[in-house]
């Protein structure tokens, strides 16, 4: 069947650049891609994916790290936890013996 594209001349000369790299002619190159195109939604369709990387677990079981399970505390805590942490550390009063005392 035959039908007529009105394509811009920059997205042309990289369609022929490229059919001319792969040996193919253009129509060939025009078929494989629609082909791939159609493919591609089908199988998009049949399977939602997650806009996330979804981390699993050895166990098979959702990560504690799921993008999907965390919640705003949680983003805080993987983010600033281990500074926290340390600030804390460093800001409690020192001992009566004198082995949580920390130069600044």
């Amino acid at each position: 069947m035959r039908t007529t594209l009105d394509l811009p001349d920059s997205l042309f000369r990289s369609l022929k650049a490229r059919a001319a790299m792969d040996g193919k002619s253009l129509k060939e190159l025009f078929v494989e891609f629609v082909q791939q195109g159609l493919t591609s939604k089908e199988s998009a369709t049949s399977l939602p994916r997650s806009p996330f990387p979804v981390l699993v677990a050895s166990s098979g079981q959702p990560s504690p790290h799921d993008p999907r399970l965390l919640t705003n505390a949680g983003i805080y805590e993987l983010l600033y936890g281990e500074e926290d942490a340390k600030i804390a550390q460093l800001m409690r009063p020192a001992s009566q013996d004198g082995q949580n005392d920390r130069a600044l």
